[in-house]
């Protein structure tokens, strides 16, 4: 895939774009050009319902600060159930989910969301989902903060329970839950 210039915006797959927080009407209104059908702000600082209103965009709001600490695992869990509810509906209009996950700078936040949503929803693992985003936006650092890695991995435990990936310490592979 390639980045996408416009807005500071990287397309990670067909239906997952990640980028930096809406920069105004014109910033909805190419999103909704581009198909996407549903927002994602990881920002508390950021409300962007206003535009996505305007725009018919579905929007889901995570209220995490930019703190390097560990993020709730119930914020990952309700993301998730927002977004089958969304890819549920629009199946049921006929449509297809397309989804723009963002931060302010799209550095940290927004890309942790974005690594946890593909991975839960592809069925891949978060290093795998993370070099996909990292091929498409470089200058991400998400993964590169051990409390975010380690928030995205635990959120991660309920979905993947056959592995544990070998990068973990050891007090944190022991939160996973395994297989029998």
């Amino acid at each position: 895939m390639s980045v996408a210039t416009a807005f500071d915006v990287a397309r990670v797959t067909d239906r997952l774009l990640v980028g930096s927080a809406i920069a105004g009407r014109d910033h909805a209104a190419w999103l909704a050009g581009q198909g996407i059908t549903d927002v994602i702000s990881a920002a508390v600082e950021l409300s962007d319902r206003a535009a996505c209103v305007r725009h018919r965009l579905g929007y889901h709001h995570v209220l995490w600060y930019d703190d390097k600490q560990l993020k709730p695992l119930v914020d990952f869990a309700r993301t998730l159930d927002w977004v089958r509810e969304r890819e549920a509906a629009c199946r049921a209009s006929g449509g297809e989910m397309r989804l723009y996950v963002h931060c302010a700078m799209g550095i940290n936040r927004g890309p942790l969301l974005a690594v946890f949503l593909l991975a839960a929803l592809e069925g891949i693992a978060a290093d795998e989902a993370w070099t996909l985003i990292k091929r498409v936006r470089p200058h991400v650092e998400a993964f590169n903060v051990p409390a975010y890695r380690h928030s995205c991995l635990l959120a991660l435990a309920g979905y993947t329970v056959n592995a544990v990936p070998e990068s973990l310490p050891p007090h944190v592979a022991a939160l996973y839950r395994r297989a029998p």
